[in-house]
């Protein structure tokens, strides 16, 4: 290297050190963070509560089989390639760059098919000195990139396996509804039929024939809607694993309320270390940061290595020739007359860091309300099931006497339609009330950041 092309790389280097020491580094965002939840945590509550803690094998099998198979998965999955290779584009990017018009190489006529022929040579190349920092920079934004990506497949994970066990839990509970829609449709036709023989024989009115008659057409209608809706979960559930819903069906099995379990979470700050979504903010505050450095570099000159050189000869001497010439060069005039341009991208870099940390405030404090209304979620359902429990029971005791009563010829047809349709309503209620607390379960599972158990992957 030349002397006077050495003295230009000490000059711009005291210029760097002097711009990186008078620029303002931004604090990091403060948040108040609560030691703990206010929301009581019940007293049957566990914090190991995975994806694989609902008692049923066949929805762990399709969180797996949706893990491997759902297409807006697999198309995360190959981002975070595409993440990868930009890493080593930057990576790349830091190594020597061949001049346009070289290098050219040409062989002498007739010796083409001759190695130790007569060839000339000729190119360049350069290399940019990365005194700023700028190349390692774009090799750091790079990998956050790349870190991003990997946090968002933690996200679709997670929704991906909440998405098919509310799916499936909606279906089950349809297949349940419409069991007890058509027990109760079968009771109904028998009180029909007795309400019929009384007719006939002069005992009761029309009238009350009529009343199960309506009440029969009114079973059918909420039957249809059951299997509706059991069918469009069926195929809702079929996207989700990543299979046609034309062929896709799940055979309809007695329900079972298995006990729903409670969630006990981690701390709030333990919580916030986990969630993919806060990670993603706080990887924006990383990326902020390097943008606003790399618009304050952008105001020091592009420093660069470059060699040139040309030779002709036998080809066994062009191995060991040397290098005609090295300079040292920087691009001032590019960085000094830009008409202002590096000026409003840091300006516009400074507006986004900015940005960027309102962002991580909102994520932070939308994660710590979610897991926190689940919480409270979950304590009304508890309180909520225990008196559905106990209403139940009652109402079902009630039923009981007034069927009694109307064979007996006490109560009329409409006093014992009231009184079974409640105790249907009921047993409806305990039904739904069981798949919210399922959904509960799943919000927190999903609140508190739980990626789909290893086993499944």
């Amino acid at each position: 290297m030349h002397k006077r092309a050495l003295k230009v790389v000490l000059v711009l280097a005291c210029l760097a050190a002097s711009a990186c020491k008078t620029s303002d580094v931004r604090e990091d965002p403060q948040i108040d963070m609560p030691a703990d939840w206010s929301e009581s945590i019940p007293v049957a509550a566990r914090s190991d509560v995975l994806w694989a803690s609902f008692d049923d094998p066949i929805l762990r099998g399709l969180i797996a089989q949706g893990l491997a198979n759902n297409p807006g998965l697999q198309s995360t999955r190959l981002s975070l390639e595409a993440a990868n290779i930009a890493i080593e584009d930057a990576e790349a990017r830091r190594g020597v760059i061949v001049s346009a018009t070289g290098p050219n190489i040409g062989v002498s006529e007739g010796k083409a098919r001759d190695l130790s022929g007569f060839v000339s040579l000729s190119g360049g190349a350069s290399y940019e000195i990365d005194l700023w920092g700028r190349l390692a920079t774009n090799v750091a934004l790079s990998e956050l990139s790349y870190a991003n990506v990997e946090q968002n497949i933690r996200t679709a994970r997670i929704s991906l396996a909440g998405q098919i066990a509310q799916t499936y839990f909606d279906l089950r509970v349809d297949d349940a509804l419409l069991e007890l829609q058509i027990d109760q449709l079968g009771l109904i036709r028998r009180q029909r039929d007795v309400a019929q023989v009384r007719f006939d024989a002069g005992v009761r009115t029309r009238l009350s024939v009529a009343q199960f008659d309506v009440e029969i057409q009114s079973l059918l209608s909420g039957i249809e809607t059951t299997i509706a809706g059991r069918r469009q979960s069926e195929q809702t559930l079929a996207i989700l694993l990543g299979q046609s819903p034309q062929s896709f069906s799940i055979d309809a099995i007695p329900l079972v309320l298995f006990e729903i379990p409670r969630v006990s979470p981690d701390t709030p700050l333990q919580v916030l270390a986990r969630r993919p979504d806060v990670r993603v903010a706080e990887f924006g505050l990383a990326r902020a940061d390097l943008s606003v450095l790399q618009a304050r570099r952008a105001f020091l000159p592009t420093v660069g290595l470059g060699a040139s050189g040309s030779m002709s000869g036998d080809l066994g001497d062009l191995l060991a020739a040397p290098v005609n010439s090295w300079s040292v060069f920087a691009d001032l005039a590019n960085t000094l007359l830009d008409n202002g341009r590096r000026d409003r991208s840091l300006r516009a870099q400074l507006i986004s860091a900015e940005q960027a940390v309102l962002l991580y405030h909102s994520v932070v404090l939308s994660a710590l309300q979610d897991v926190e209304g689940a919480l409270v979620e979950q304590n009304s359902n508890i309180r909520r099931t225990e008196i559905q429990t106990l209403q139940l029971a009652q109402q079902e005791d009630l039923a009981r006497q007034t069927q009694a009563q109307f064979e007996a010829g006490v109560l009329s047809a409409d006093d014992l339609i009231r009184e079974q349709r409640t105790a249907l309503n009921l047993r409806e209620q305990e039904i739904r009330n069981w798949r919210a607390g399922l959904s509960v379960t799943i919000r927190l599972l999903r609140g508190l950041g739980i990626d789909p158990d290893p086993v499944l992957d």
